[in-house]
């Protein structure tokens, strides 16, 4: 089933303005287009019911905008730092053919067969999601699996170490970090002195 937000065209700016949207129940937003970027006004109660989902940002939405259909994906959702609401969107334009933008989550699989965290060690995720480049809609992965069944305590994962679905690529030509096995132990196949790499499209760090 596809999901469908309805937006009219966001007339008024500034924090006042956008305050007083917020009051009424709805969410500032744009899309990202080559030809235009587009303000809207969509129904905050709607999206946070997708949002809460969990892919979103994996997931082509449809935005009924009067008599017209926009395609989009919702990369990047700005969330109030109290409530963790959302409270504005940057959607990305879906409709050139080629080349669709989305954010699939990464999951990890094989942590009870890990020797690194059978000694005790423990699973450092660098990223949750991943900026990817997608050939078409059929082709949008909402999960990119991550084997670390054989990984020994220093050992990393990176981006040249995951093969991914046939039409998608990584939008980052950088071979950036993951994942690693972090704890004490010599390690038996990395080099533990090396330090723990920022990704510009990384959105959260932390141990599993």
């Amino acid at each position: 089933m596809s999901v469908v937000f309805e937006a009219r065209e966001r007339a008024e700016f500034g924090s006042r303005a956008t305050k007083n949207l917020r009051k009424s129940g709805n969410i500032p937003a744009i899309i990202y287009n080559k030809s235009k970027n587009l303000d809207l006004v969509i129904d905050a109660n709607s999206f946070e019911k997708e949002y809460f989902k969990g892919n979103l940002p994996a997931t082509v939405v449809e935005i009924e905008l009067g008599n017209k259909k926009l395609r989009a994906i919702a990369h990047d959702i700005t969330l109030d730092p109290v409530t963790d609401k959302p409270i504005h969107v940057d959607f990305i334009s879906c409709d050139s053919a080629d080349n669709i933008r989305a954010k699939p989550k990464f999951k990890f699989e094989g942590r009870e067969k890990s020797p690194g965290l059978k000694r005790g060690g423990f699973l450092n995720v660098a990223l949750r999601r991943v900026d990817v480049l997608c050939s078409s809609k059929s082709t949008i992965p909402t999960e990119i699996t991550v084997d670390v069944g054989s990984l020994h305590i220093s050992d990393k994962v990176r981006a040249s170490d995951i093969k991914l679905p046939e039409g998608v690529k990584f939008s980052s030509k950088n071979n950036f970090l993951i994942c690693s096995i972090t704890g004490r132990g010599k390690s038996t196949t990395g080099d533990s002195s090396e330090s723990t790499e920022a990704n510009p499209s990384e959105e959260s760090k932390g141990k599993e």
